[in-house]
């Protein structure tokens, strides 16, 4: 080990004179050497503290750099998704609607006639005395049905089924009016039924026969019947691929609103783990350079001293009458492998990367890949 004095400039030209008076050596000299392997077990040292802090860093760093590598992989699967789903949305543009009617208008126009007809019945069936059940089933009947076969009724009026015999719509048509008309006149049956009891005509104040009675609420159901008919056929167009277009329209729509969330998603998730990356990364790598600059600031001090020493003991030579070397043999100090270059690689991450990713595509899809 070196003598204290032996880390100054005085142990070095204490050291170069001395060594002067001895015949050149063929290598390093003994104080070269010396000050070599004393580097070289600073350096391993430095070394050893660099390993001992990147155990505990290089886990985190390998952990976030996996997150940022499936945050990148999300994304651009989000991206690619969102591309698709703006593709099928410019495909599926809004069709334009051939009709006389606005759909909200009729939309609006059924709710009423729904909304209308359930007073008109429960009260009837109330004032004759029968269930709640029965009531409710006989309103829910005409208030939801009657409207729902207006509407069928219309659409399929609106391919003049009686002119095109060819797409066969006329038979449907046919039943639904029958069986419409069948069931208005069943009801005004029952109601007719209702009102051959006198007590229950008393009650409420009229004085028409039941028959005649019961014919006026089958009037009044089959108006709104047939003002709804007209409605849904002014309402919807003539082609048939209009309802289909519209329906691709707003699933397009709807899936391009769904992937722009995932999107969103994804960049947010994305930024983050970029976030958290760059922070172990720039810190992991800070403390490298911090252990490679002690290490350089190291060798540089080394090579005064050695220059220094070689200075002195070239000047001495000359004096003695010594034989001088005609040049030096370049020293070399090896840096420990660990301070040569960071390890940035992570053993396993990309089999880690692709699984992950997979994972994430199929339970996007809802665990339907196959």
């Amino acid at each position: 080990m070196f003598r204290w004095l032996d880390y100054t400039y005085f142990g070095a030209w204490f050291n170069g004179k001395r060594d002067a008076k001895f015949p050149p050596p063929d290598g390093n000299s003994r104080y070269e050497l010396q000050w070599i392997r004393h580097a070289q077990e600073i350096f391993e040292r430095i070394a050893r503290e660099w390993e001992d802090m990147d155990k505990k860093l290089k886990p985190e760093y390998c952990k976030a750099k996996a997150e940022f590598c499936n945050a990148e992989e999300e994304k651009n699967e989000a991206e690619d998704d969102a591309k698709k789903a703006e593709g099928e949305y410019a495909i599926h543009k809004i069709p334009f609607v051939h009709t006389f009617m606005g759909i909200w208008v009729y939309r609006l126009l059924i709710l009423a006639f729904m909304i209308g007809e359930i007073p008109l019945t429960t009260i009837i069936f109330r004032i004759a005395g029968e269930s709640e059940v029965l009531t409710w089933i006989m309103a829910s009947l005409l208030c939801i049905g009657l409207p729902l076969a207006a509407h069928f009724n219309g659409i399929l009026l609106k391919h003049r089924p009686f002119k095109n015999k060819d797409k066969g719509y006329e038979g449907y048509v046919i039943v639904l009016n029958t069986g419409v008309i069948l069931a208005l006149i069943a009801i005004g049956y029952i109601r007719k039924k209702f009102f051959e009891n006198p007590e229950i005509g008393e009650s409420i104040g009229i004085a028409m026969e039941p028959l005649a009675f019961a014919i006026v609420f089958m009037v009044i159901n089959m108006f709104i019947y047939l003002i709804a008919s007209f409605a849904s056929f002014f309402s919807h167009d003539i082609d048939p691929k209009t309802s289909e277009a519209i329906w691709q329209y707003k699933r397009a729509k709807k899936r391009l609103k769904e992937e722009e969330d995932d999107l969103q998603e994804a960049q947010e998730r994305h930024k983050k783990a970029e976030e958290r990356f760059q922070t172990i990364a720039n810190l992991r790598q800070t403390v490298f350079e911090i252990k490679q600059k002690d290490i350089e600031e190291y060798k540089h001090r080394i090579a005064g001293y050695i220059e220094h020493y070689r200075k002195i003991n070239l000047r001495y030579r000359v004096k003695y009458g010594k034989p001088v070397s005609s040049a030096f043999k370049e020293f070399e100090i090896e840096i420990p492998e660990a301070l040569v270059e960071l390890d940035e690689d992570c053993p396993g991450l990309d089999d880690q990367s692709t699984d992950a990713a997979a994972e994430n595509r199929n339970i996007k899809s809802g665990g339907n890949n196959v």
